[in-house]
């Protein structure tokens, strides 16, 4: 009897001694998922910022005079990319009242339909702002998706190289003398 007492009394320490065991892994498990979801958090808020900043850079938008903009389009096209380069577009044109906005494709890999019928949107879009679109270095695919779209073209100036857009803005613009005004204020003449 005293020895089944002694195993009983030595099997109770065990399975206390193991429930306290259990509970400091239980405890530590949740601490490591508490870091692993804060390390996660911080992963994803990384990225997004890195998103947001790869967007940016995608979709540059350089004043050229106080009324002429480029936005120099680079690279491959997709949805996401085609929505940030007509929010990037229409909220640039507005903050600097822009007259003209060249919009240069010579650096897109391809431009096929969608990115074809971006660019028609964006044209039009940024005319209801009362900018008009310039396009520049179409090659002969994009003007063949252009023309399977049936995309009215009256309202796109396109023409062959980015100077010549240049040219074009400046005349329709009337600022032909200037250039855009830099950070320290100072104008420069041509």
């Amino acid at each position: 009897l005293a020895s089944q007492a002694a195993i009983s009394i030595e099997n109770a320490e065990l399975l206390s001694s193991a429930r306290a065991a259990n509970e400091q892994v239980r405890h530590i498990n949740a601490q490591l998922e508490a870091e692993v979801a804060e390390r996660v958090a911080l992963q994803e808020q990384r990225i997004e910022a890195q998103r947001i900043r790869l967007a940016e850079l995608s979709t540059p938008l350089m004043p050229i005079t106080d009324r002429i903009m480029v936005m120099p389009l680079i690279g491959a096209m997709d949805a996401e990319r085609a929505s940030q380069v007509l929010e990037a577009a229409l909220q640039g044109a507005q903050r600097h009242q822009a007259r003209v906005m060249i919009l240069d494709v010579t650096g897109l890999r391809d431009i096929d339909t969608p990115v074809a019928g971006m660019l028609a949107g964006t044209a039009s879009a940024l005319r209801l702002l009362g900018t008009q679109t310039v396009l520049t270095g179409i090659r002969a695919e994009a003007a063949q998706a252009m023309i399977d779209l049936d995309i009215d073209l009256r309202a796109l100036v396109t023409l062959g190289t980015l100077q010549s857009g240049f040219a074009y803005a400046l005349q329709r613009s009337g600022e032909s003398g200037r250039l855009a005004t830099g950070r320290g204020g100072a104008r420069a003449s041509k």
